[in-house]
């Protein structure tokens, strides 16, 4: 074969090679060009049935969040941290967190250095005695009480903790809720002796519960 020709042989075979090699390498880039959007698509798609899964608790998240940047200065706490400590507490015991917010307000008005006369102490103003019952392991003694002031997320999950408990054994969200501020077996002799009427600390919680959930909430 002459050379001449057998160079053009050599370059068509090289052409088509190339031809052969660059054609594949393209359709690769098709193929992974597809596959790249369809996880970009799926992506997509994931989010969008996250924010509708989660629409309902990223909208009272908000709202929380709304209602505690009134009292920053108060709570000593981040709003956005204090919802989230609320929000999740709240659901460990099954109950509504803006329950939570009407307790916290009726018992210290968000500030998390309030001492009551008689002891109680903190948001949900817990008694030391009542945390050493709830969490024995805590040894609430006279020295240790303050953490119940200077550690907002202890002082939430004895009260959330504590409240749960109570409605358990009471049935009644009012009942519970006398319990919780004048003590259980107080609460069983009034209603023993006949001298249970009402609760005037329940109805204020309650109101404070529903302004919160369902109203403009008053600072």
């Amino acid at each position: 074969m002459r050379p001449v020709i057998k160079y053009a042989f050599s370059a068509i075979f090289a052409f088509g090679v190339s031809y052969v090699i660059g054609t594949e390498y393209l359709k690769s880039q098709v193929r992974e060009g597809e596959a790249n959007g369809k996880q970009i698509e799926e992506a997509i798609l994931a989010q969008r049935e996250w924010n509708t899964a989660n629409a309902k608790s990223l909208k009272t998240k908000a709202k929380i969040v709304s209602i505690l940047s009134g009292f920053k200065r108060t709570m000593h706490h981040d709003p956005v941290l204090m919802a989230d400590l609320i929000i999740r507490k709240s659901a460990q015991h099954k109950l509504d967190p803006f329950l939570v917010l009407g307790m916290i307000k009726t018992e210290s008005d968000f500030n998390s250095m309030a001492v009551s006369n008689k002891g109680a102490m903190g948001l949900m103003q817990i008694q030391p005695t009542t945390a050493l019952h709830l969490a024995p392991y805590g040894n609430f003694g006279s020295e240790k009480s303050e953490r119940l002031r200077l550690d907002n997320e202890l002082n939430i999950s004895l009260g959330t903790m504590y409240i749960s408990k109570l409605l358990h054994r009471f049935g009644k969200l009012e009942l519970a809720l006398e319990a919780y501020n004048r003590g259980p077996e107080g609460l069983h002799r009034d209603i023993a002796e006949g001298d249970y009427n009402g609760s005037y600390y329940a109805g204020k919680v309650i109101h404070h519960y529903r302004q919160y959930k369902f109203g403009t909430y008053p600072s």
